[in-house]
């Protein structure tokens, strides 16, 4: 498989299960989770953290499902209980249950959107010490590669292929663990970082030369 179908399918895969999770996830489950991971975080990172994490994943949430006019959208699909009261008189429950599985969706993608929020938040609080840590991989990775060229060292097509492979998946986890339905610890996020820098490293030194 070729890298570009390789990083198409796992977009299919994200995109089906960031979509299908409202469908098995309740609002109830999505809250414990987010209360869990927060709480989580309060222990390990203090108040202040909590706090900061909490107020920038509200921002977050007010500008992509509130000013967009998304919340909108949602709230106008919900159907009332006057609503299905009024639909029982032509086609009896029939509409009504399918009704009540169309609100319990949406307001389960709705609480499915602030957990990718706070998720989110959790993500980037981790950047200033790991976007550093993954250009100082690159950089080894570089230096290791002027090596071999430099030796007439032996860049392998296999291991550059299985290392770029890996990539792109350790690419998609950190948006896998954005809509993850289930509770993660915040330690998820440096550890795919440190396996990221691995296959990173490989990719770059066993690289072919029109690479370098």
């Amino acid at each position: 498989m070729s890298n570009g179908k390789h990083l198409m399918a796992w977009f299919i895969v994200i995109m089906v299960a960031f979509w299908s999770t409202p469908l098995f996830i309740t609002d109830a489950q999505n809250k414990e989770r987010i209360v869990t991971e927060l709480g989580t975080v309060a222990s390990l990172f203090g108040e202040k953290t909590h706090n900061l994490v909490v107020d920038n994943a509200n921002s977050l949430y007010q500008a992509l499902v509130i000013q967009t006019g998304l919340q909108a959208v949602i709230d106008a699909r919900v159907v009332s209980r006057e609503q299905q009261q009024q639909s029982e008189h032509f086609y009896g429950q029939t509409l009504t249950k399918m009704s009540e599985r169309t609100n319990t969706y949406l307001s389960n993608a709705a609480s499915n959107f602030y957990g990718l929020s706070i998720r989110t938040q959790l993500l980037v609080m981790w950047f200033p010490l790991l976007i550093p840590f993954l250009l100082g991989a690159a950089a080894d990775g570089f230096a290791c590669r002027l090596i071999k060229l430099s030796s007439f060292g032996y860049f392998s097509p296999g291991v550059h292929s299985v290392a770029a492979h890996a990539l792109i998946f350790l690419a998609c986890l950190p948006i896998l663990y954005l809509i993850a339905p289930f509770v993660m610890s915040p330690f998820w996020i440096p550890f795919m970082a440190l396996v990221a820098a691995v296959a990173l490293r490989q990719v770059i030194i066993n690289a072919q030369r029109f690479f370098g």
